[in-house]
Order: C-alpha cells, then structure tokens, then sequence
C-alpha cells in the first residue's frame, strides 16, 4: 500500500503516503490507519501497487540448531541482496504449537521458512545463493516444497507445502 484517503472524525480529509515505495519522514500514518481498524477515521481511498502474478513460486524450510542462527541467516540472505517473497522466524515452541493443531510433522527446532517467486531462472539462482548464506550460518536442514506454476496459483499467495517430494 503506498497511501490513502481518510475522514476523521470531525470531516476533515487527509491523505497519507507517498507514491515512492520507502519513506523515512514523520510518522508512518498509512499503517497507523489501517491498523487502527476504523478508530481513527474511515478509509475512502487506497492507493496500492499492483504486481503480477509471478511464473513460479518455491517454499521451502531451513532447520537450525538455535533461534541466534537462524536469525543470523535470515541477516545473511537479505545483507546479500537476495528478496524471498516471505521469510519467517519462527521458534521452536511455535513450531510444535503448529504440529499439535495441525497435521505437518515439522522438525521441532528454530526454523526459516521461505517463499521465492519469479520467473524459474532467478527463482533457482536465488535458492542456490540462499543454500550457501544457510550452509554459513550452520542450517542443519533445508528443503524444498515443488514448486507451483503460474497455471496453479490463484488470486492468493500459496500456503507452505513442505513435506512434499523436493524439487532442487
């Protein structure tokens, strides 16, 4: 989201954000009013940046023997320039919380997962550049889901589907 139009309360009409991607100036309103749900005046205009739905998209999961590494991967891939579609840090109770009310059977240890999507080629250059910043940070596992086409990918972004026959 790049902005937007709100009333307040008492009629006036603001608009916040910027048609640039990143700001640094002030207060981020844009996100205050929208995570305000409503209290702080009703939305009347989004401005959003649209992209299009990409050739494919890989998910995959990065075992590490301590949260601190697992962080310090994460650290690693984004420092070398590599922009995954999703990370995710997540602890070693939550994934244990997530295979009691769910049916993966997930390795209970601080985890990365991660989404890449594009066209094939930068999709896999990506991944292979990512092995190697998980291989420094002492990744103890990592896999891949396959990968889903752009014939398979609807208006929503795709849940994890590890567990399934790797494809890289």
């Amino acid at each position: 989201m790049l902005g937007l139009k709100a009333v307040l309360a008492d009629g006036r009409l603001i608009h916040t954000g910027s048609m640039t991607f990143k700001t640094s100036a002030g207060y981020d309103l844009k996100d205050l009013f929208v995570g305000s749900e409503g209290t702080l005046g009703a939305i009347t205009e989004l401005t959003l940046k649209l992209t299009g739905i990409p050739e494919t998209i890989k998910a995959g999961k990065a075992v590490f023997p301590s949260i601190e590494a697992a962080g310090e991967a994460a650290l690693y891939i984004l420092k070398a320039g590599i922009h995954p579609a999703r990370i995710e840090l997540v602890d070693k109770q939550t994934v244990v919380a997530v295979n009691l009310n769910s049916s993966t059977h997930y390795t209970e240890a601080p985890s990365l997962f991660m989404e890449f999507s594009g066209n094939e080629t930068t999709v896999d250059e990506d991944i292979r550049f990512t092995r190697e910043m998980l291989e420094m940070a002492g990744c103890q596992s990592f896999e891949f889901a396959a990968p889903m086409k752009k014939k398979e990918i609807n208006c929503g972004m795709p849940a994890m589907r590890l567990g399934l026959p790797s494809s890289n």
